[in-house]
């Protein structure tokens, strides 16, 4: 669902609209009295940054194909990596370039893939993909990196800023991305922000493969080291410690029913 709840009242409010309406992924949402300028300049400022993960960035342009689920850019003295894939736009490609570009594309699971075979052949980058979300309907059998088995797996560079993490449940192949230097974990449907508890959930009504795996993944992040959650849905999740993390991954477990979490 789309929706406008109330009306900007400030020009940066305004901003923050228009790139709005530019990420829509079903094009909801219109604006009356604008002009080419500030709708150029919104859409300029994207990928936005974002604040206390300096290396962490917002594509924006979501796509209904993706169900609307947010992509990141994540820039790395290693080559940068795009976080899912986003709707594919050459003016998102320019600004994405003129970022470093992407020597990587890492998808979390098959609900995410939108575009990602024009992404990858404009960007030149290797896509990675566990080998049990690869589907010949998507595409997805032409990524260059299938990964097999229970991980943890680091970049085919082998470099130890980022580990990914096998995380099954919502899906077979469902994986998480961590960015150890911002601490910033990208969770694609396993774990997002709950509105109504106001702290990190999973949600059973979504589950496509096994709810009681998705309840051991979510116990196997105890031991990661992240203090910012990149959901595909829903707010980011900025935790102030580790006690933080661990009291909202211990409640899931307890109202989920696994409270042998330690």
């Amino acid at each position: 669902m789309s929706a406008v709840t109330r009306q900007p009242t400030s020009p940066a409010d305004r901003e923050k609209a228009l790139q709005a309406l530019v990420s829509c992924p079903t094009f909801s949402i219109h604006v009356n009295n604008r002009n080419s300028g500030e709708l150029a300049a919104a859409t300029n400022a994207m990928p936005i940054s974002v604040e206390g993960c300096p290396n962490v960035f917002v594509c924006g342009y979501t796509s209904e194909d993706s169900f609307g689920a947010t992509s990141y850019l994540v820039l790395r003295d290693g080559g940068n990596i795009l976080i899912d894939s986003p709707r594919f736009s050459p003016v998102l490609l320019k600004r994405i370039k003129a970022m470093g570009g992407a020597r990587y594309m890492w998808l979390s699971h098959k609900d995410d893939v939108c575009d990602h075979a024009k992404w990858a052949e404009a960007l030149g980058c290797t896509r990675i993909i566990h080998d049990t979300e690869v589907t010949r309907r998507q595409g997805t059998t032409a990524c260059e990196v299938q990964l097999e088995g229970e991980g943890p797996w680091a970049l085919p560079d082998g470099s130890d800023d980022v580990e990914i993490i096998h995380t099954p449940g919502h899906t077979e192949g469902s994986l998480c991305l961590l960015f150890k230097p911002d601490k910033a974990l990208f969770t694609g449907d396993h774990l997002a922000q709950s509105a109504r508890l106001g702290r990190l959930t999973i949600f059973r009504d979504v589950n496509w493969y096994s709810f009681e795996e998705q309840l051991r993944s979510v116990q196997k992040l105890d031991a990661i080291d992240f203090l910012h959650v990149f959901p595909g849905h829903g707010r980011q999740v900025h935790l102030g410690s580790a006690a933080a993390k661990h009291f909202d991954l211990a409640a899931i477990l307890e109202r989920e029913g696994l409270s042998e979490h330690a």
